[in-house]
């Protein structure tokens, strides 16, 4: 069986909640739903995924290596002579195993975004040897590989070229395609999502809503990964900026989407040094992620983040909404005003708990909320992260003019 891409993210979910053990072997790693779906099979599985990543080149994410060197059994390689190059994927339920060989890195664009084929088969035993023999051909330990690739990574630069929009960029800020209930249901939605990503990347800052770096869906997907991570008092610098919204000195990966925290000093400081905040904040959001009434529940993680010396609702509201991108959106002093103005609630107290259940409240309501899991692939990532991207219309609104 040849699979697509409107095939690749739904099957791979439905072989992992029948397997029993993973084996990967794959070019790339980034955040990616994808990614976040294999770590959250790795913490329940009866055997620990063996996963091996490509390093050449500065494609794989630092953050997804920490993340899957938590949760599995990791090496990572350069290969022999040229790159390392495979996309293997071995789900394993007892006596039957089921593989794919073909183009998909474990990356968004892998996964959703790309043109990808993949080869879709029971093993007859061949592919377990093959990967069996690649595992023992490479070092019982390569840590310190990872460790090194860490230490010296960049980002990559991003490519406006091959992120050209599909649409025409508005010539108004794109506050007005949601204003005054325009979007009336899922398909209007997903324009006005594209209409705004033309509108950011021919803007002088550079960033979009769906590129691969210095994006929304890029800022999201490492956002979400990292939150949902069981052992925050080992988080690496990276994946502390990443959550937290502190960009990088040429502002290249984009993670102050969503509300940067720099101006916050004071609260990342404490962030960084002190085991007790990152454990408050830790347990008022991890319960976010099955909640079945989040609006009340995240006025509640709200209110207990905002206990805490130094940290405001920008900093709460940006953590909510990485746990549950689908449904929470972030109150920052650059989205405040516009969200205000769509929701009809007040700006000056839209950051308190009372009013930010109501504004999740509101968020529920609209006609592009509340719709079945798309099947289009691209439609299926904007969905998981519907409501975060909310801020990709108001972020530097102010009640609707630029």
């Amino acid at each position: 069986m040849i699979l697509g891409k409107r095939d690749l993210l739904t099957r791979l979910r439905r072989h992992l909640a029948l397997a029993q053990s993973l084996d990967i072997a794959v070019a790339w790693a980034k955040p990616s739903p994808a990614l976040t779906d294999v770590l959250k099979f790795a913490r329940t599985a009866k055997e620990k995924p063996r996963v091996i990543v490509g390093i050449s080149g500065n494609v794989t994410n630092p953050a997804a290596l920490r993340q899957l060197s938590e949760s599995c059994h990791l090496k990572v390689t350069r290969g022999e002579r040229g790159i390392f190059h495979p996309k293997f994927y071995r789900f394993v339920n007892g006596d039957r195993s089921i593989c794919w060989i073909g183009s998909a890195n474990l990356t968004a664009r892998g996964f959703s975004l790309n043109d990808e084929a993949v080869h879709e088969f029971i093993d007859d035993g061949s592919a377990k040897s093959w990967f069996d023999a690649l595992w023992k051909s490479l070092p019982d330990d390569t840590s310190s590989d990872m460790e090194d690739y860490i230490e010296s990574w960049n980002p990559a630069e991003p490519d406006w070229g091959h992120q050209a929009p599909t649409v025409k960029a508005p010539s108004d800020h794109p506050f007005h395609l949601l204003a005054n209930g325009r979007v009336r249901d899922w398909p209007g939605y997903v324009t006005a999502l594209r209409a705004c990503d033309a509108y950011w990347l021919d803007r002088e800052w550079h960033f979009s809503v769906f590129g691969e770096v210095r994006s929304y869906t890029d800022t999201i997907a490492a956002g979400n990964m990292v939150v949902k991570s069981r052992n925050w008092q080992r988080f690496s610098e990276q994946e502390i900026s990443i959550i937290m919204g502190d960009n990088d000195p040429e502002g290249l990966t984009g993670y102050g989407l969503l509300g940067s925290m720099k101006g916050a000093a004071k609260a990342m400081s404490s962030f960084r040094k002190d085991d007790t905040v990152r454990s408050i904040i830790q347990n008022a959001i991890l319960p976010l992620e099955t909640s079945k009434n989040l609006p009340a529940d995240a006025a509640q993680a709200l209110a207990t983040i905002s206990d805490i010396n130094r940290f405001n609702h920008g900093v709460a509201t940006r953590l909510i909404t990485l746990m549950r991108p689908d449904a929470a959106v972030s109150v920052n002093s650059q989205s405040i005003k516009g969200l205000a103005a769509l929701s009809g609630l007040p700006k000056t107290t839209l950051g308190t708990p009372r009013n930010y259940e109501r504004l999740l409240n509101w968020v529920a309501d609209q006609p592009w909320f509340d719709v079945p899991e798309p099947e289009d692939p691209e439609e299926k990532l904007m969905w998981t992260m519907r409501a975060a991207l909310l801020d990709a219309f108001v972020y530097m609104s102010h009640d609707g003019d630029e």
